[in-house]
């Protein structure tokens, strides 16, 4: 499967699902305080459904090259979700020669 680098379209795309994250999670929790515990439990359900749709666009959309040996690699949506990262890095470890490394995110063309 082929993957390429990614754009500034790839970022701005992702900077858009990120507010709109946001503001679902957070327009959810203004409407539904005054409903005490109901609400509240409504509120994590949303939130929690609005975080993993997130994850899942990410980690369906995405691949990553490892630093250490150069393969290319896809991660689960849990692998995404826990894994620390930071901008264009995401540190992981490569499924060929299993070393941790800051590896690089690339997007896939198919998606």
């Amino acid at each position: 499967m082929p993957y390429r680098s990614v754009t500034t379209k790839n970022w701005l795309k992702a900077g858009l699902y990120i507010l709109l994250t946001i503001t679902i999670v957070a327009g959810g929790a203004a409407l539904l305080s005054q409903f005490e515990m109901t609400g509240i439990i409504v509120w994590l359900v949303i939130a929690a459904g609005s975080m993993y749709l997130l994850v899942r666009w990410h980690a369906n959309s995405t691949a990553y090259r490892c630093a250490a040996c150069g393969h290319e690699f896809v991660i689960s949506v849990f692998t995404d979700l826990i894994s620390p990262h930071f901008f264009s890095k995401k540190y992981l470890k490569c499924p060929q020669c299993d070393k941790r490394s800051w590896a690089t995110i690339l997007m896939r063309s198919d998606v």
